[in-house]
């Protein structure tokens, strides 16, 4: 028995069950193929009563029809919006994200996701209100790693994030944004106009969560797990001692990726680049230059590994397709 695409999306509905129930249910040997609702209630029943899972609710007729009714209505949703949901059992879901603690049970696409299985990430942070160099330096590094074929990650958000994806354009280079909230999100007037150019473009926009849902901030904290799991390396471009951003850096740094702050050569306001004075100093993050970029491509040439083909724990089981709209049907 293998749980699809759409019993999976639709479990996650109910109250209580998140990645660390769904990922034990995805384990519970049922010996009948989940076909409709009714089976998939069956399955969430026998779970319990056999005392499957610990803690394991025992939900009613009416939690299950409407837990089951708004996951058929993300699913439409997001295959009305071009959303891609996979699994973490597909074997293009990225394959370092099975790596990390906590590894999410499935993702959101818009765009060609199987790239993040062939491209090296590297992460770019920085400034929603970078200064004119800032930017500068962004679109510059942002170009670099483009031009070098390396995937550029970021989130979706303005100043240092989208210079560097405009730079990564301007190679013909990879672009993925990651998000916070589910991808309804890039539809809106404040994120289109830089997810269309993404998009527009050959690049990626991913989420962890479901088209509908709303950030909330330890929404950030988790979409920065992911972050760091893809990047390979991460570049500071610019950025006060903010410490959403430095919590990320020390836990790249404890996962021990590279890092990279840009040095700047004029003298910029301290409170400006006090993070990346940070970083350099207390992390010995590569100093970034203009000049010293060459020698921090090759340091990070040399670093990069084939990305690994990891087969999860239910590697007996069958492949789960990308969920498509055709696939299903309501009950």
């Amino acid at each position: 028995m293998s749980l699809k695409t759409e019993h999976i999306v639709k479990l996650l509905q109910l109250k209580s069950i998140g990645r660390s129930t769904l990922n034990k249910l995805l384990n519970v040997k049922f010996s009948r193929q989940i076909i409709n609702d009714k089976d998939l209630s069956d399955f969430l029943n026998f779970a319990y009563h056999d005392k499957l899972i610990p803690n394991l609710q025992n939900y009613s007729s009416s939690d299950i029809t409407t837990a089951f009714r708004k996951g058929n209505d993300i699913l439409e949703l997001s295959e009305k919006l071009g959303i891609t949901i996979i699994p973490n059992n597909h074997p293009d879901f990225p394959q370092l994200l099975h790596l990390i603690d906590d590894p999410p049970i499935i993702l959101n696409f818009i765009g060609d996701y199987k790239q993040l299985n062939q491209k090296h990430s590297v992460a770019v942070i920085g400034a929603t209100k970078p200064t004119p160099e800032g930017l500068l330096s962004s679109e510059f590094f942002g170009q670099l790693l483009g031009k070098n074929d390396f995937n550029v990650l970021s989130n979706l958000s303005f100043g240092c994030a989208s210079a560097a994806v405009r730079g990564a354009i301007n190679k013909l280079g990879f672009t993925t944004a990651l998000l916070a909230q589910g991808l309804h999100s890039v539809f809106s007037k404040e994120y289109k106009s830089l997810a269309d150019e993404i998009i527009s473009n050959g690049g990626l926009l991913m989420s962890e969560y479901f088209v509908g849902t709303n950030q909330l901030p330890d929404y950030f904290v988790e979409r920065n797990r992911l972050l760091i799991g893809l990047a390979f390396a991460l570049i500071l471009i610019q950025s006060d001692s903010n410490d959403s951003i430095l919590q990320l850096l020390n836990t790249a740094y404890r996962n021990n990726k590279l890092l990279a702050a840009v040095k700047y050569k004029i003298k910029l306001d301290s409170e400006n680049i006090s993070g990346n004075e940070l970083l350099i100093n207390k992390y010995k993050a590569f100093p970034l230059t203009s000049n010293n970029a060459p020698e921090f491509i090759r340091l990070l040439k040399n670093k990069v590994r084939p990305i690994p083909n990891l087969i999860p724990s239910r590697s007996n089981r069958k492949e789960d397709p990308v969920y498509l709209k055709d696939d299903y049907s309501q009950e």
